[in-house]
């Protein structure tokens, strides 16, 4: 995953220096003032932030979180100020000194783009969503916990004590921006050919969601929730002024929206209303519309991808959905795409194991995030080959019995490291919670989704959610 870092100095000239993707930047600092070194992670493939650009600010809040202010953003260290990136790089005013007590701690809470304007100053952050989706705005976080001038990652990033432990300060207070919002694409197609019959999409929307709210860091500074709106709102995909869109067996993206993470069911269900018509070639059509209720949630920092599946019997009309990481989204393929199998690895055991997750080309990078329920929908046997399986209750545990398993960090990531007897390893990308075993699924007789790689959060199925997928050869 690309990186890219801009380092901003409050020297008195306010200088900025910036390099290129994944550079780090080493700066001895000669003074005591406070300067941050602020980065997003590249989304190169749709619509999001990815760099930051001339005129973009940021509002920053910090507090110091001992002494007499007892970690209160109101009238503290700094409160909301502007942090402006112009042709003379980064300014910001007045400029702030650390503590002289090196025992004294700072936490720092940043938001981009800053509002001028809140009642609420500090750990909230109030924001509505656009309906234009070719000007859509992606609002991000960041927080540092317990920087001092000695140590000014702090105790956690974003609540990452790992963040916190393996990124480098040079010099500066690291600000890790996180997306705040969720990313929605809806795609549509036809489920299979149907010859001597042609079917054009005349209009889509997207109807019943939240288009404004308040996002709210918790006390920790670890994570945050947002409270959306009771008012709901409409998103037009395809109005019926523009241009029918023929469809096909290929994937159509009617959009990618920026959307206010909240809950789609309740009294005014989220759906998606689709009018379509089939015409058949030697004469006669059929206009159908349909409602499509998307149900669950949306959760910030994740990516939402919806296939309509449009079938000639209208009461066979189906929704596919695919959730993953925000930050994953280079590595997320399409829905049906093709990815080329790594070479499998000889652990001296009964099957071999794949060197990434599925969806992946790199061991230090964790997967996309699989639906619990979608094992009968996964195509990994078409994509990687027959001989690719989900790995069963025995294969684990073969694995964990006949190989050695230690927590390590591998090229900055954080996860474990399977060694075998014939001295053959694996990595298994780690950043999230951590148990003592992985899930087994009664139902199907197998692990086949783990949490963290190797891992479960739940005993329960219900709880388990969504996860990456490691596969075994045979």
């Amino acid at each position: 995953m690309n990186v890219k870092y801009l380092l901003l100095i409050a020297f008195p000239a306010f200088l900025i220096t910036s390099c290129s993707s994944d550079d780090e930047i080493v700066t001895e600092r000669a003074d005591k003032t406070i300067g941050f070194s602020t980065y997003i992670e590249n989304n190169t493939r749709a619509v999001g932030k990815s760099t930051f650009e001339d005129g973009d600010v940021i509002g920053l809040y910090a507090c110091r979180t001992t002494g007499d202010y007892a970690n209160s953003y109101t009238n503290n260290f700094m409160s909301n100020v502007a942090v402006t990136k112009g042709e003379s790089g980064w300014t910001y005013s007045p400029i702030s000194a650390w503590p002289t007590d090196e025992n004294e701690h700072i936490s720092f809470v940043a938001f981009y783009p800053r509002n001028s304007t809140t009642s609420s100053p500090g750990l909230t952050y109030a924001f509505t969503a656009s309906t234009d989706l070719e000007n859509q705005v992606d609002p991000l976080w960041c927080t540092v916990k317990d920087a001092n001038i000695n140590d000014r990652n702090g105790t956690a990033i974003n609540g990452s004590e790992a963040d916190a432990a393996f990124e480098a300060t040079s010099g500066s207070v690291p600000l890790k921006f996180k997306h705040m919002l969720s990313k929605v694409r809806i795609k549509i197609k036809l489920n299979s050919d149907y010859p001597g019959i042609t079917t054009k999409l005349n209009s889509m929307t997207l109807a019943g969601i939240s288009q404004s709210g308040t996002f709210k860091i918790s006390n920790s500074l670890s994570s945050g929730s947002w409270s959306a709106s009771s008012t709901k709102g409409n998103i037009a995909l395809l109005q019926t002024s523009d241009e029918a869109k023929e469809l096909s067996t290929d994937e159509l993206l009617m959009g990618e929206i920026l959307a206010i993470p909240q809950s789609l069911t309740g009294s005014t269900n989220a759906y998606l209303s689709i009018n379509y018509t089939h015409t058949l070639a030697e004469g006669g059509e059929k206009t159908i519309s349909k409602t499509i209720y998307l149900g669950d949630s949306w959760v910030y920092n994740k990516i939402y991808n919806y296939v309509v599946n449009v079938s000639l019997d209208v009461n066979n009309i189906t929704l596919s959905t695919e959730i993953a990481n925000w930050d994953d989204d280079e590595k997320i393929p399409e829905i049906g795409a093709t990815t080329e199998a790594p070479e499998p690895v000889d652990l001296g055991l009964s099957v071999k194991w794949a060197s990434c997750d599925y969806g992946t080309v790199s061991p230090y990078v964790a997967g996309p995030n699989f639906e619990y329920t979608c094992y009968n929908t996964m195509s990994f046997n078409t994509t990687w080959g027959p001989n690719w399986s989900i790995p069963t209750q025995s294969q684990w545990n073969e694995l964990f019995n006949n190989c050695t398993i230690t927590n390590t960090t591998i090229n900055g990531k954080y996860g474990y490291l399977v060694t075998a007897i014939n001295g053959n390893t694996i990595f298994f990308c780690c950043d999230t919670y951590w148990t003592a075993t992985p899930y087994y699924n009664t139902y199907q007789n197998k692990y086949y989704l783990y949490y963290a790689s190797l891992l479960k959060k739940s005993t329960t199925s219900s709880s388990l959610g969504i996860n990456p997928l490691r596969l075994v050869f045979q």
